[in-house]
């Protein structure tokens, strides 16, 4: 069908948000996802795909993090 899952968008973004978190925690941390929600805004074609990822807030042992995957054309899809 030349789509893919919802899932491949999902996994994206919650890999670029671990990413994005894990490098301005200290080394000896780590971290796990406890609640991600997701908005899937366009279909994901067949082309190339990026995820940007930034740290909003840390607060004691909680972290908000917020990615966006888009197209090669910019466009938003999740």
């Amino acid at each position: 069908m030349g789509l893919a899952h919802g899932c491949v968008s999902f996994a994206l973004a919650d890999f670029g948000m671990g990413y994005a978190l894990k490098i301005v925690i200290r080394p000896e941390e780590w971290c796990t996802s406890q609640e991600v929600q997701i908005h899937l805004l366009r279909p994901l074609r067949r082309t190339r795909h990026r995820c940007r990822s930034q740290v909003v807030d840390i607060s004691g042992d909680h972290a908000r993090v917020r990615a966006e995957v888009v197209n090669r054309g910019g466009q938003a899809v999740a």
